[in-house]
């Protein structure tokens, strides 16, 4: 039946603990603290609760996962995931404007394949000129980050 109650597909009764499931998986005692931030503007993540799993958590409800929103006593744990974030926003930056343009030149030259190395600033490339890295094609580009 496309139209029906609530309570025939067990939305909105208890688990056999008496407890309501708001999002499967979540625990009982990461979803208390993830409250506090609608009262407090503040989640202070409980030492029972991984910092990972309060991420997942804000991730899964919409809720910002930063250093002004999250405190914990976990202080690596939470620079771990506050770091894994910043790496998420340096590989997109990456992607969008250092590998992406040249991927698209490549396939409207009508190119196969692309082999794309992307180097940092730092990086010393030392390449023999009679044995460059194999890389298929004639076509080799460098990209600096």
């Amino acid at each position: 039946m496309m139209f029906s109650s609530s309570l025939e597909h067990n939305f909105t009764r208890p688990n056999e603990r008496g407890e309501y499931e708001v999002a499967k998986g979540i625990s009982s005692t990461c979803f208390r603290a993830i409250l506090d931030y609608f009262k407090n503007g503040v989640i202070r993540c409980p030492p029972s609760v991984s910092v990972p799993e309060l991420r997942e958590a804000c991730d899964y409800l919409l809720i910002p996962f930063d250093a002004s929103t999250v405190k914990c006593q976990n202080l690596r744990g939470l620079l771990h995931e506050l770091s894994n974030e910043g790496a998420r926003v340096q590989f997109d930056i990456f992607i969008e404007e250092l590998i992406m343009p040249v991927m698209v030149t490549c396939g409207q030259r009508g190119d196969r394949e692309c082999h794309i190395v992307v180097l940092t600033d730092d990086d010393v490339v030392d390449w023999d000129e009679e044995y460059p890295p194999q890389m298929g094609e004639e076509f080799s580009q460098s990209k600096w980050s």
